[in-house]
């Protein structure tokens, strides 16, 4: 592993790639918030009727291993089994409806809150950052302030990041560390180029891509337009299935074509 000295320009270049990336993330973060904001409750309704339909197309796969084992079907063993079966499906509705709840109660941050809180995380960043300073990482009380330092950025919370920055330093003091030293950082050249794809691949995929949605409202008006008929295909396929499944509940001759996921 090669570990030298790097110029002030490529140190620079180093910090801006990680800030760039780092900001990225929020973006995508805050777009993924938009399209929930935007979309959540009807994604959650057509996620909810899959479920509805997954449970259905469960028991009837119950009924029929019962059927062609010769056994009559036990309602009660059969509403055992599929809630063992569905728990993680509940648990994923139950995130999905806490998250759209966590979206509805965002506040919007002022622009000039915003831009403050950015400098305050550059600032620390240029500090702890895993990425610029690994030994950050080894030591608790810098880890757990880093981690705070991500989350208070998220947030814009200007006044949590400023009291971290005076921990950080603090911290750093204690551990005999340099604040205004330069770091050196092993393979920077390596860790460039990495930062350059990771940034790219953030730029051209979801949720950063949701960018391009919100800028058109007829694409707004589509995207609606779209989950709501596919609401209504899995409405209709679990009325299919309903159907299906009172015929083996009241022993009815049925034959299963499946036709969905």
């Amino acid at each position: 592993m090669a570990i030298y000295k790097i110029t002030d320009s490529e140190y620079e270049k180093y910090i801006r790639l990680v800030m760039r990336r780092d900001q990225l993330r929020k973006e995508a973060a805050i777009l993924e918030q938009d399209y929930l904001h935007e979309f959540g409750e009807e994604i959650y309704s057509l996620f909810e009727t899959k479920v509805a339909c997954i449970e259905l197309k469960k028991k009837i796969h119950y009924c029929q291993a019962q059927v062609n084992s010769g056994k009559s079907v036990q309602t009660e063993e059969m509403k055992k089994i599929i809630e063992m079966e569905m728990q993680q499906y509940y648990q994923d509705l139950k995130q999905m409806m806490h998250d759209l709840e966590m979206v509805k109660e965002r506040k919007i941050v002022p622009t000039h809150v915003a831009l403050h809180a950015k400098r305050l995380y550059r600032d620390i960043a240029k500090m702890i950052h895993p990425d610029i300073l690994p030994k950050s990482v080894e030591d608790e009380i810098l880890e757990e302030l880093w981690h705070r330092a991500v989350r208070a950025y998220h947030r814009s919370d200007e006044d949590e990041l400023s009291e971290i920055k005076i921990l950080a330093i603090h911290r750093m003091e204690e551990l005999g560390m340099d604040v205004e030293a330069q770091i050196e950082i092993d393979d920077i050249d390596q860790r460039v180029k990495d930062l350059e794809e990771e940034i790219e691949t953030i730029i051209n995929t979801d949720p950063y891509q949701f960018r391009e949605l919100f800028m058109q409202e007829e694409l707004i008006e589509e995207r609606h337009e779209e989950i709501l008929d596919e609401i209504e295909r899995y409405q209709k396929y679990k009325i299919e299935l309903e159907e299906m499944l009172d015929l083996f509940l009241n022993g009815g001759d049925v034959r299963i074509l499946w036709n969905k996921d």
